[in-house]
C-alpha cells in the first residue's frame, strides 16, 4: 500500500504506464501519481473543485490521452451535478460546457481512441462525443444511466441500467443514433462494465452477470458457482484473460470485494 497523504476516496483509475497512472474521486480530485519502487511521488491538479472542500463533488471517471486528461463526475448520489473537465499538456482542468438541455444528471466514464476522438457517458442516455474541438451530444433515446463506455476499430458500446441492463452500440462511420443490442437473456439486471479487444468483449453486472461478445453479439457466460454482488468492472488481456471485479455496492461501506479471472 503506497500512501498518496490524502484524505478520502479514489474512485477511478487510469494508468498510462507501468508506474504512472491518473486517479480521480471525492472532493472532486485528479491526481496523477509516479511510482519509483516503494516510492510514490503525488502530484494533485487543480479542478473547478480546488478549494471548496467537499467530498460530495466526486470524479467518477478519469481518462488520460495524448497530452489531455479528462475527467467526467457529479455530485454523491449519482443524480445531479454532472461535469466534464479537460486538462491540456499538465495544466489545470477547465470545465468544458456540454451541449445539452438535460437537467440534474451526473457524467460517469470515458474513453478514447486518440485525443480526438473521445466518449463520455452519463445519466438520463447521455453521451458526448470530443472531436479534438468542440463536444457534440449524441443521446441515447431511453432514460437510461450508461455507466461505461468501450471503444474498438469498429465504433463503441456503453452498458448501463439501472432497473434493467441495456447494451447500446454505435459504428464508428455512422451518423445515426446508438442502438440497443439485444442479449441471450430476457431479464438482464443492470450492467456497469464493459471491455473489449479485437472482435471479443466482456460486459458484467449485477447478481454476477457476465456477458461475452462473438460475432457481433453478446450471449450471457455461466460462470459455474453462485455469484450475488455487483460486477463493476472489466477487463480482456491480449493473452486471452478475462478478469472482472466488483461487490456489495448497493450501499456504504462498500464490502464483499471479489475477483474472478477467466482463462481462454
Amino acid at each position: 500500500a503506497l500512501d498518496t497523504g490524502l484524505q478520502g476516496d479514489f474512485w477511478w483509475v487510469d494508468p498510462i504506464s507501468p508506474d504512472v497512472a491518473y486517479l480521480g474521486g471525492t472532493y472532486g480530485r485528479v491526481v496523477r501519481v509516479d511510482r519509483s519502487g516503494t516510492s510514490l511521488a503525488v502530484e494533485e491538479l487543480t479542478t473547478p473543485a480546488s478549494g471548496q472542500d467537499d467530498d460530495g463533488i466526486i470524479v467518477f471517471g478519469v481518462l488520460a490521452t495524448g497530452d489531455d486528461v479528462w475527467a467526467a463526475g457529479g455530485l454523491l448520489g449519482g443524480v445531479r451535478g454532472g461535469f466534464v473537465w479537460r486538462s491540456q499538456a499538465g495544466g489545470a482542468l477547465d470545465a468544458v460546457a456540454l451541449p445539452t438541455t438535460t437537467v440534474d444528471y451526473v457524467m460517469w466514464k470515458a474513453a478514447a481512441r486518440a485525443p480526438d476522438d473521445v466518449w463520455f457517458v452519463g445519466t438520463k442516455g447521455l453521451t458526448f462525443h470530443w472531436d479534438g474541438t468542440s463536444m457534440t451530444e449524441v443521446a441515447f433515446d431511453e432514460d437510461a444511466s450508461l455507466f461505461t463506455v468501450a471503444l474498438d476499430d469498429n465504433g463503441a458500446v456503453a452498458v448501463g441500467g439501472p432497473t434493467f441492463g441495456r447494451i447500446i452500440a454505435r459504428d464508428r462511420d455512422d451518423g445515426a443514433p446508438w442502438q440497443a443490442v439485444t442479449s441471450g437473456t430476457d431479464l438482464m439486471p443492470a450492467l456497469f462494465g464493459v471491455h473489449l479487444r479485437g472482435d471479443d468483449g466482456l460486459v458484467v453486472g449485477q447478481s454476477g452477470m457476465v456477458l461475452t461478445r462473438k460475432d457481433g453479439a453478446f450471449e450471457p457466460e455461466q460462470l459455474g458457482f453462485p455469484m450475488f454482488v455487483t460486477l463493476h468492472s472489466c477487463f480482456l488481456g491480449d493473452d486471452g484473460l478475462g478478469w472482472a471485479v466488483g461487490g456489495s455496492l448497493t450501499g456504504l461501506p462498500l464490502t464483499g470485494g471479489v475477483l474472478l479471472r477467466r482463462t481462454p
